[in-house]
């Protein structure tokens, strides 16, 4: 992967986490109720870089040196844990705080020991509860995502996704492991079940089909460094014909937006739609496009601040949300809007930056002390 390329996932990274901060922001706190969609277009970005990510480097590890499942799952739960952990505590901190000092009551029904123990063990919306409240109203089987932790349900799909994934992938690769169904069958059930319902509407299946691109990259013919199988295109018109066909995607995107969200004859809420799988397959397409435009650059304006601003988005994902509705029930800052937006934005990116600072930077760190083995493989 060339720096360019890299510097482009990072900014993508980066503009997907702050899409989720601005959209909620917008809609919880300057003009509420608002629907603006770019809080779903952060996630579906999300989906797409994970799926392609995951697995690419995956491979290219397996590939390299004996790279084993028990690795790949240290890798991931750390990655996910380092700061998911500690912004769960502040979460029932911030709700607890909120229920003290406040009348505000959105999320006190959420507010329970039981949803806080299915968010620690990634079970939140598990999908049997889920059946047994919507089809025999067992409101009781349902676990829900803790208090005011609204964005941790993509935290769990995707975890589990990197444990199906895991499983699959190195049974096939290893000549030792064989993946035992019935670990696969219990840790597919979250995943499986977004594929055709659930919040996300396949975005289970957008991660799938990423990650099978990532596979295929990452084992590529003639790959060498940076560079993609040899097509016999000058660069030049090369370049010219990938970025007519981004616009022409990107385009396509907005019109299917549009319809799916404001003119379709029967199906369009007035309101804006982005989980729409059509819509996931036209922004991983320009996604793609962008990876294969940017495959020569090799020093990206402006790399090390991208780098930053990617470093901390996992952090910023997690944590905003809360501090928002925190801010917003205890009426703390400023009340003009546009002043408002400017300090909730600053607020949330510098309480990021911190969990970021003592946790989830250190998040290689910890696993090899836990493990008590040097990084082999790089991360």
């Amino acid at each position: 992967m060339s720096p360019g390329q890299s510097t482009l996932l990072d900014a993508l990274r980066a503009f997907a986490a702050h899409c989720v901060l601005l959209g909620h922001i917008l809609s919880l706190s300057i003009f509420p109720e608002l629907r603006t969609g770019l809080g779903d277009l952060g996630v579906v970005i999300f989906f797409v870089l994970s799926g392609f990510l995951i697995a690419s480097t995956s491979t290219a590890k397996a590939d390299r040196s004996r790279y084993l499942f028990q690795d790949y799952l240290l890798d991931r739960a750390f990655r996910i844990f380092a700061p998911y952990l500690p912004a769960l505590i502040a979460v029932f901190i911030l709700d607890g705080l909120t229920l003290r000092f406040s009348t505000v009551q959105t999320y006190a029904e959420y507010f329970t020991l039981k949803d806080f123990t299915a968010s620690l063990l990634m079970l939140q919306q598990f999908p049997p509860g889920i059946i047994l409240d919507e089809w025999f109203g067992l409101n009781a089987a349902k676990l829900s995502t803790f208090g005011s932790a609204r964005p941790f349900w993509t935290v769990a799909n995707e975890w589990w996704l990197y444990v199906c994934f895991g499983m699959i992938f190195f049974s096939i690769v290893s000549k030792h492991r064989k993946t035992g169904f019935v670990f696969l069958l219990a840790a597919a059930i979250v995943p499986v079940f977004n594929f055709v319902a659930g919040t996300g509407d396949g975005l289970s299946l957008l991660w799938v089909v990423m990650a099978l691109m990532g596979v295929f990259y990452a084992r590529r013919p003639g790959k060498t460094g940076a560079n993609m199988p040899d097509i016999k295109v000058p660069d030049s018109k090369l370049n010219i014909i990938l970025t007519m066909a981004l616009i022409c995607t990107l385009l396509l995107a907005v019109v299917r937006f549009l319809w799916i969200s404001y003119l379709h004859p029967s199906l369009a809420p007035g309101t804006p739609v982005v989980y729409d799988f059509n819509l996931y397959v036209l922004i991983a397409f320009a996604m793609s496009l962008m990876f294969f435009l940017v495959r020569q650059i090799e020093n990206p304006l402006g790399h090390k601040s991208i780098r930053f601003l990617a470093g901390y988005s996992y952090s910023l994902y997690l944590i905003h949300y809360s501090i928002i509705y925190f801010c917003d029930a205890l009426e703390l800052g400023p009340k003009g809007k546009a002043t408002r937006l400017l300090f909730l934005y600053l607020l949330c990116n510098v309480a990021a930056v911190l969990l970021w600072a003592l946790f989830e930077r250190h998040h290689r760190r910890l696993r090899y002390w836990v493990s008590g083995r040097p990084d082999r493989q790089g991360s």
